[in-house]
């Protein structure tokens, strides 16, 4: 079986799309172009980075920028959701039973048990588990929290 990828590549496309309205939000104001953000800086002496705070920003630009960025990361969220639905369809058919297409999701957890535990990953091929296990948060390849999925 072939798995069909063009929903969740849909959804990445239209990530896209949000994420050049952000940058066409953000870019003026960086600029200088439009609506004034001030900000403050300070040094943190336990970490040693500067903390920079938005001192006060339009409302307006506030909620838009909102938007636009929980529709881009509800789209990511979401093109995950559909892959993991097209690896169960392809390892384990169609779901019968009630409330197991509500358990489909694409798991994201803290250490590689609870993974193990999710329904998810107990309907893909193993292949896929392979690959699933190592894209989570406790991979190592970067700072949990740092990382991606993490951070969606």
């Amino acid at each position: 079986m072939t798995i069909d990828l063009s929903g969740p590549r849909a959804k990445i496309e239209r990530a896209y799309e949000h994420r050049n309205a952000l940058e066409s939000e953000l870019v003026p104001v960086l600029n200088g172009e439009r609506h004034q953000i001030q900000l403050s800086a300070k040094l943190d002496p336990d970490t040693g980075y500067h903390v920079f705070r938005v001192a006060s920003m339009p409302d307006s630009f506030q909620r838009r920028v909102a938007v636009i960025v929980g529709d881009l990361v509800h789209n990511l969220r979401s093109g995950l959701d559909q892959l993991a639905w097209q690896l169960v369809l392809d390892c384990s058919g169609r779901p019968t039973k009630p409330g197991e297409i509500k358990r489909i999701k694409f798991p994201i957890e803290t250490d590689s048990e609870r993974l193990a535990r999710t329904y998810t990953f107990s309907k893909i091929s193993p292949s896929d588990q392979a690959l699933l296990d190592r894209a989570q948060p406790y991979s190592g390849l970067v700072d949990a929290e740092l990382h991606g999925l993490t951070i969606l």
